[in-house]
């Protein structure tokens, strides 16, 4: 049982999940903002949609996100959170079945042109009466008339978590697939996939061959505007094209002129803007990919895992910027140390030294990097002076932070 030596503060931003909070509550004192509690200086953030500075927080060692992206924090923010040694956790793969319900409920009721139908049904006069509105509805029909997705090539951009599920409930309703992602290995793509699912050479070859389009791609300086004016260029007419991962991956001008052109059908996303709200051949939703009870329970509660297990026994999992390192103290560790550094050479040895130095007994030793940044865990069969080895580790300018745990 570990013997912890202070209570965390937490810090709560935003709505979440009572089972993550829950979670939470075991190892840390909770104030949730959205309650009206307060806390100036906690030791852990935990938040859904904010923008914070984590300028704000000196005392900061965790912070975790309910969900399965760090966009609300930015870039010069995150750099500093990283210097200063603080993982951050997130929920990857949380609202991929939500995400992928939603695509598909969208590219069919495109397909049969329901939003239009409704449009159309609810601005009837209703004082014509039924018999009038049943005369109305039939001569009125076939100006809706759609057309069916089985047999039809649905085009993936994006393999990741949702790109899988959406590929393979596509083949599993006969459609065909042809699929885009650069970044997964040829042997991976072998061994991991539905050898139904045809892979595309590039962005243009996927466009040309696809019925309808659904884009499931992170948001960086390589996919913004992914979907632009050549990649509309090439794509089948008449197809429907579907984005609901981040506003800026399609370019809206783009979009809006090949729309106005009849080159797409439709163009469904999760990000209203003026011109699309306005426009007839696109529909918009309030950001409602991940706005599920399901996967706002599953985010919540993987991200508070994650900050748990950091807080209890230094473990790092889901964590988007520390290395994955998830060893738990084995029977008869008495104290773990556990430093994030940079991955500068002499570290380990500099680690080992101070506490040999210190008396101290190394059992197993872990140590991962992952884009220059480094975490080292040191197990030790015997209780040392923590203070004094923290005091001389810390005074190495690449060594970002000590922790100690004593079980």
């Amino acid at each position: 049982m570990l013997a912890r030596q202070k209570t965390y503060q937490c810090l709560v931003r935003n709505a979440i999940a009572q089972p993550a909070l829950e979670m939470l509550v075991d190892v840390c004192d909770v104030a949730v903002v959205e309650q009206g509690g307060k806390m100036p200086n906690p030791n852990v953030l935990f938040l859904r949609n904010d923008k914070i500075s984590t300028d704000d927080y000196p005392d900061l060692i965790a912070l975790g996100r309910a969900g399965t992206g760090v966009d609300n924090i930015d870039n010069n923010d995150f750099t500093k959170v990283s210097n200063r040694g603080i993982p951050i956790f997130y929920a990857p793969g949380a609202n991929a079945n939500s995400v992928a319900e939603l695509a598909f409920m969208l590219m069919y009721g495109c397909a049969r042109n329901v939003f239009e139908a409704r449009d159309f049904v609810q601005k009837i006069d209703l004082k014509l009466g039924n018999e009038a509105i049943d005369k109305l509805v039939e001569t009125s029909k076939k100006q809706f008339r759609g057309f069916e997705l089985m047999g039809k090539t649905l085009g993936v951009v994006g393999m990741g978590n949702i790109g899988r599920i959406v590929a393979k409930r596509a083949t599993q309703t006969g459609m065909h697939v042809i699929a885009f992602d650069p970044m997964i290995e040829d042997d991976v793509w072998e061994r991991d996939f539905d050898p139904s699912i045809m892979r595309a050479s590039s962005i243009k070859r996927l466009m040309r061959g696809s019925d309808v389009v659904s884009v499931h791609v992170n948001l960086n300086d390589k996919t913004r505007h992914l979907i632009g004016a050549e990649e509309i260029a090439e794509v089948k007419r008449g197809a429907i094209l579907l984005n609901l991962a981040r506003e800026a991956i399609c370019d809206e001008d783009v979009i809006i002129s090949a729309l106005d052109r009849k080159r797409l059908h439709a163009f469904i996303s999760d990000f209203p803007t003026e011109r699309l709200i306005t426009h007839p051949k696109a529909v918009t939703m309030p950001h409602l990919g991940a706005s599920t009870g399901e996967a706002e329970e599953r985010a919540g509660t993987m991200a508070a895992k994650a900050l748990v297990d950091y807080l209890l026994y230094g473990v790092v999992a889901n964590s988007i910027n520390f290395p994955t390192l998830e060893a738990r103290p084995r029977a008869g560790i008495r104290m773990r140390l556990a430093i994030p550094h940079r991955n500068v050479p002499g570290i380990i040895g500099l680690v080992g030294d101070a506490i040999r130095d210190a008396g101290g007994n190394i059992g197993p030793f872990h140590n991962d990097t992952k884009n220059g940044l480094g975490y080292c865990v040191a197990d030790l069969e015997n209780i040392i002076p923590a203070e004094n080895v923290a005091l001389f580790i810390k005074s190495k300018p690449d060594i970002l932070g000590v922790r100690t745990f004593v079980f």
